[in-house]
């Protein structure tokens, strides 16, 4: 048998649970969720079983990348529960502030790693033991502590377990089930009833990370429900589960005993708000550091985007998953005042179309112009509010990864069309050419790549395109060339010089100025150019953008009536105004997505060798709905993050859950 010499734990559990549930209730309010009123007098409501609170839950660690054991910390030590119907009934606390859940199996330890061994002498943690069961036992509490003092004289290895919804007191980690049968008798003489148990193919084991003392072990063998647990709180600043990389996380982490062929780890999924969610994942996809109306954006077009997609993998279990394929999400580590701020400020807003959570999706840069949904993907999902559009205001250029080159040789690029399934291809590539571009976009629907035996592979849809060439193309906004040659790229300008003006939805000024004439701005029955010097102004301060001549220098007007302009030079110059600032309501937020432009080509060098291909590209990422840098671009302007949005998404509707 194994015994350990560890310090024996003072563990109790939580009484009334529905107190832990309001504590839970308001831990996870911490940090603030206030809403701007005005918001939500200004846009609709959406009533459906949706709201602010609603639970996402967000896949860490699933399928074929679950691991034996997962450490987590706190503070304060832990609360355990029952999760089950996304409910938290609370079952136990531990004081300890370092822990591991790991498999229920023989185990073997290396600091806070544990692996399961099958090797009698290489275990650290054994996973047979002696069990009494107390059932549902309103006063398990004492029932633990007396069993642990009748058994001190024995060992100090007795932990509590909850056994298919029972108490159980539970003794020893033994190797094998002849070690645990061996010591039965003497158990068995203090507390009668004891029996030997086995390993769970559902059950895991909480053990103290750098000891491996078992704390407690849960299991349902039904699987109607699963371990969870939470940071316990103290004083007036909310605490975090911690995990050795020094993630922080809010909410609730379940953890769920997942086997697939020689897989045999544990799940872990954190439960949390909707807005606790946007929280950890807004400065993970874009910087904190960004304007407050970016940021404002981004939180609301994630927020939608998530709604959009709960259950997208119910296979697991969970809504979302922490990467790429979903959204970054990777705690609250990063999380700033102003993105905190930004989080807050729009509580609740989402955006809907026909009545339901609109699929925001945005990329980091396009490059100029977007991608429709359907040509992306390919489909029936062809809707409006994802059609491609051009973005001028876009300065993908100085985005690290906004232009981009990369050389590939023939015998590379054959192969890796073989990697993905193109088995036709049996030589080298010997031309490369784009048969279709999307439409109203400069990224590709359709390429043909010839060998030097005359075989064809066709990549149809630009996503498809972009995942199967990934590794030379970081969107499929590319044009090809061999190295050396000057390339042709497309770009998108304005025909006219500034067609550009944002307005509050609740209060607009205008003003003359002698200084300006040709502005447009966005009144209600759409945008127009206006007459005379008359410049639409945002802010219900009278200070915010008006109508500019052009992308780079944005007029301003100030509370006392001065405009004043960006001047090229560098400051700002400031222009009298020759009439006083006035407030009109009647004009809107101003949509860009329609704006007139027209296509001005320009050579590019492909850098190279003359016997390789060269992608020469812009943009990063799949290309449909938002660019996050564009819409920096546009809040760096003025735009607020109304008019990003709808600039966008554009059909779209604002929208507030009830």
């Amino acid at each position: 048998m194994s015994f350990k010499n560890n310090t024996k734990k003072n563990n109790s559990p939580i009484k009334p649970w529905a107190r832990i549930l309001a504590l839970i209730l308001c831990i996870l309010m911490l940090g603030g969720t206030a809403i701007i009123l005005i918001q939500y007098l200004a846009f609709g409501s959406y009533a459906a079983n949706i709201s602010p609170n609603q639970q996402i839950r967000v896949g860490l660690m699933y399928g074929q990348g679950v691991v034996t054991s997962y450490t987590l910390s706190a503070d304060y030590g832990f609360s355990l529960g029952k999760i089950e119907q996304n409910s938290f009934r609370s079952i136990w606390r531990l004081s300890d502030t370092s822990i591991t859940v790991a498999s229920d199996a023989n185990l073997n330890r290396s600091g806070i790693i544990y692996n399961i061994t099958g090797s009698y002498n290489a275990t650290s943690v054994g996973a047979y033991h002696i069990e009494i069961n107390y059932g549902d036992a309103p006063d398990f509490e004492l029932q633990y502590a007396f069993a642990a003092e009748q058994l001190s004289a024995l060992t100090n290895e007795v932990f509590p377990a909850y056994i298919g919804g029972a108490y159980a007191v539970r003794v020893g980690n033994f190797a094998s089930i002849e070690d645990a049968e061996a010591f039965l008798p003497l158990v068995a003489a203090l507390l009668p009833g004891a029996y030997v148990v086995t390993p769970s193919s559902t059950a895991v084991t909480v053990m103290v990370s750098d000891t491996g003392f078992i704390l407690f072990e849960y299991d349902d063998p039904s699987g109607n429900s699963n371990l969870g647990l939470y940071a316990n709180q103290q004083g007036g600043s909310p605490c975090y589960l911690v995990t050795p990389s020094k993630k922080y996380f809010e909410g609730i982490f379940e953890f769920k005993r997942y086997i697939n062929g020689n897989r045999d780890g544990v799940q872990v999924v954190n439960i949390l708000t909707l807005d606790q969610y946007i929280n950890g994942l807004l400065p993970w996809e874009i910087s904190p550091s960004w304007p407050i109306e970016v940021q404002k954006a981004v939180a609301v077009a994630a927020r939608t985007y998530a709604l959009s997609m709960l259950n997208r993998h119910s296979e697991y279990g969970f809504d979302m998953c922490n990467g790429t394929h979903c959204q970054a999400y990777l705690g609250i580590g990063r999380a700033t005042e102003a993105s905190r701020r930004a989080v807050a400020e729009t509580s609740g807003l989402i955006l809907t179309y026909n009545g339901e959570p609109a699929r925001t999706y945005y990329s980091a840069v396009t490059g100029g112009c977007t991608v429709s949904v359907t040509e992306a993907w390919g489909g029936g999902n062809n809707v409006s509010y994802l059609r491609a559009i051009h973005t001028p205001w876009e300065k993908y250029s100085t985005h690290s990864e906004g232009e981009w080159q990369t050389e590939v040789t023939p015998e590379k690029l054959s192969n890796t069309l073989k990697a993905y399934g193109y088995y036709q291809i049996t030589s080298p590539i010997a031309a490369v050419h784009i048969d279709k571009l999307c439409n109203n976009s400069t990224y590709i629907y359709q390429i043909t790549f010839t060998d030097e035996d005359g075989n064809t592979a066709t990549i149809t849809t630009s996503d498809r395109i972009r995942t199967v060439l990934s590794a030379y193309v970081n969107s499929a906004n590319f044009v090809v060339g061999r190295g050396g040659e000057n390339v042709s790229i497309t770009d998108f300008l304005p025909n006219v010089r500034y067609p550009y003006a944002t307005a509050s939805p609740t209060s607009t000024s205008s003003s003359s100025s002698s200084g300006s004439s040709g502005a447009w701005a966005a009144t209600e029955s759409g945008n127009r150019q206006l007459d005379g010097n008359a410049l639409y102004i945002s802010g219900s301060d009278k200070s915010g953008v008006i109508a500019g001549d052009d992308l780079y220098r944005v007029p301003v007007v100030t509370g006392s009536g001065i405009v004043s302009v960006d001047c090229a030079s560098g400051g700002f110059a400031p222009i009298e105004p020759s009439s006083t600032v006035t407030v009109d309501n009647s004009a809107y937020i101003a949509t860009l997505s329609d704006i007139s432009t027209y296509q001005s080509q320009r050579m590019v060098l492909a850098n190279g060798k003359a016997s390789n291909f060269v992608f020469v590209g812009r943009g990063w990422g799949h290309g449909v709905g938002m660019s996050q840098w564009g819409a920096k671009n546009l809040a760096e302007m003025g735009y607020d993050f109304c008019s990003i949005l709808r600039t966008y998404y554009p059909g779209t509707e604002l929208t507030t859950l009830q």
